[in-house]
């Protein structure tokens, strides 16, 4: 099921509420705890794991183990505590809007293609940045907690990528 742009914007809304069980991961030193749901979390992973193979194989960016190997929750957690509780916000609402538009168990070519059409050519919405931001921050310590320009180096490939009839 492919989302239009305007209902994931919808759906990601910043305001939106979303309530999880379980405690995913700290924000940074005397902030609220900050919580994903163990859907969010898959999502997040599944968008890190697409990541690292569309649309071309991730190198290893000089850490131990191939880049899938290390979209893992352990990583995910260490990430997410790294940031404002404010992104994770972003994050949760972001991962939330992929999975009402069916993804969680979609295969890699889907969500390539799915989040490809989400950024239609313009600007992408910042929770689907903040997702795609946290799914780099997965496998690539190197980068920032808040790595946007390479989340959106990444978007703007799959836009591409979706003009192209998606192709790898």
């Amino acid at each position: 099921m492919d989302i239009p742009r305007r209902r994931f914007i919808q759906a990601t809304g910043v305001g939106s509420a979303v309530i999880g069980a379980g405690l995913v991961a700290t924000a940074p030193a005397g902030a609220e705890h900050v919580i994903l749901t163990p859907d969010q979390r898959r999502m997040v992973l599944r968008v890190a794991e697409t990541g690292t193979a569309v649309p071309s194989a991730l190198p290893d960016l000089d850490e131990p183990g191939s880049a899938i190997s290390r979209a893992t929750g352990d990583r995910l957690d260490a990430h997410l505590a790294r940031l404002a509780p404010d992104r994770v916000a972003l994050v949760r609402d972001g991962a939330q809007g992929l999975i009402a538009g069916g993804l969680l168990a979609a295969d890699d070519k889907k969500i390539a293609t799915v989040i490809g059409q989400q950024v239609a050519g313009g600007t992408p919405p910042a929770p689907l940045v903040a997702v795609v931001s946290a799914a780099v921050g997965t496998v690539s310590k190197r980068l920032a907690p808040t790595a946007d320009d390479a989340a959106r180096l990444w978007l703007s490939a799959l836009w591409a990528r979706y003009q192209a009839g998606g192709q790898k």
